[in-house]
């Protein structure tokens, strides 16, 4: 399947850029193309109004704005819009238990069944629905990496992020198998619409971010968090609020440090409706702006991804182009970006663009996770597609060359959101304005 050429720019000791065009299907024919065939669609549960002769049956309109994996992968959750503000649990029934009494099998067990799927012959049961706090749009949804209790959290445009908990011990007592959910906290502080939500990679901190500009860094303490106590009971503490941008924040992600930012173990970006993207770095307990990457894209910066092990950033705009930044460390810093003049850091620099991955905005990006094989990334726009491109051989971090593997025209209208399953890299999940949830 062909693509468009991707323009990469390269570091020298020279400090020159150069670009060049690279057929971007150029080794293609090394590996066979990947192709996303529809699973399941996950609706939401038909409504009713009025008794008798007068009851209305109905199907919420509320657009499905994100989707996320449980750690373990056997939990989706999806967040929708107004009139239905709302988050909807799904739970992943391997074939043993959805189609008769045998024992539930393991994460692990059920990785694999005669379709090499985890989902092929598995069904997604609706657990819960979790509503009555927000007022407005629930704008993004994230589970904490966390195994027991399940913790999300959860934006919204009412200003204010809630952190839910399940309760499986209530759960097994009731011998109900719905899952029992409790808003345990409600995160104030933004001053209006709350675009994104984050945990970082042990559950100890917590990023959000919205339409008033700012970046917030929550330190978190959670049971079953590592280095928590048995005391904890799932307090939040502002640890910074972050000014920087001078628009609209769309995206916030947390990204190993790798010791090149600050002392602190990870980093935070964020993009926004001001074309750029910040890298936010802790050092002595503060948190301050140490990068703005800027006239990469010419709009609006929708959604950051981060590649498994942080090496790789990529960037998804309105202006239809994705791009793809790699991570520097201080030394090679020095010998290749000399005219950077902070020393004390790294450096994330663009490597490479699809200029005309969509013909609409690009809302969604997802890096796969290694099991579906080498550099995948998953993208949806405004165009109603999805698209997964594929990292050729002859790729290098300098300079990325990428494939198209394959496309699907989708029923979504705009696709808000792509996300690979955490351990199957042959399951993806997306979700859009048509309020459905789509199993590839």
């Amino acid at each position: 399947m062909d693509a468009s050429p991707m323009e990469t720019s390269t570091p020298s000791n020279s400090n020159s850029n150069s670009n060049s065009n690279i057929d971007a299907n150029s080794d293609a024919a090394g590996m066979p193309p990947a192709t996303l065939a529809p699973m399941h669609v996950l609706e939401s549960p038909v409504k009713s109004i009025g008794q008798g002769s007068n009851q209305l049956q109905y199907t919420s309109g509320s657009p499905a704005w994100q989707c996320n994996f449980s750690r373990d992968g056997m939990y989706l959750a999806v967040c929708f819009g107004a009139p239905d503000p709302c988050v909807r649990v799904w739970k992943y029934e391997p074939p043993s238990t959805a189609t008769s009494a045998s024992k539930t099998k393991t994460p692990a067990e059920a990785k694999t069944d005669d379709h090499g799927s985890i989902s092929a012959n598995g069904t997604w049961t609706l657990t819960s629905t979790l509503e009555g706090v927000h007022t407005r749009t629930i704008r993004s949804v994230a589970f904490a990496p966390v195994q027991s209790p399940l913790v999300l959290a959860m934006a919204s445009f009412d200003a204010t992020v809630s952190i839910w908990e399940t309760d499986p011990r209530r759960a097994k007592a009731d011998g109900r198998d719905t899952m029992e959910w409790d808003c345990t906290t409600q995160l104030e502080g933004h001053d209006n619409e709350v675009k994104c939500v984050v945990w970082n990679s042990i559950g100890s901190l917590l990023a959000t971010c919205g339409r008033d500009k700012s970046v917030w860094i929550w330190e978190c303490f959670l049971p079953g968090v590592v280095g928590s106590t048995a005391s904890d009971t799932g307090d939040f503490e502002c640890l910074a609020v972050l000014n920087g941008h001078e628009a609209d924040v769309k995206s916030v992600k947390f990204a190993s440090s790798h010791g090149q930012w600050g002392d602190g173990e990870e980093i935070c970006l964020s993009s926004a409706y001001d074309d750029t993207i910040k890298v936010w770095a802790e050092d002595a307990g503060d948190w301050y702006c140490a990068l703005s990457i800027d006239n990469v894209h010419t709009d609006t910066i929708w959604t950051l991804a981060v590649s498994p092990g942080s090496g790789r950033v990529v960037s998804g705009s309105s202006d239809g182009s994705i791009a793809i930044y790699k991570s520097y460390t201080r030394q090679e810093k020095k010998e290749l970006f000399p005219e950077e003049r902070n020393g004390s850091t790294g450096h994330w620099h663009c490597v490479g663009r699809l200029p005309d991955a969509h013909s609409a905005e690009v809302y969604t990006l997802d890096c796969a996770p290694s099991r579906a094989g080498h550099g995948r990334i998953a993208s949806g726009g405004g165009d109603n597609r999805i698209q997964i491109y594929r990292e050729d051989m002859g790729s290098t971090s300098d300079e990325p060359k990428f494939a198209l593997d394959t496309v699907v025209s989708t029923s979504h209208g705009d696709v808000n959101c792509v996300c690979w399953h955490p351990w199957d890299g042959s399951v993806l999940c997306s979700a859009g304005d048509d309020g459905k949830v789509q199993l590839w």
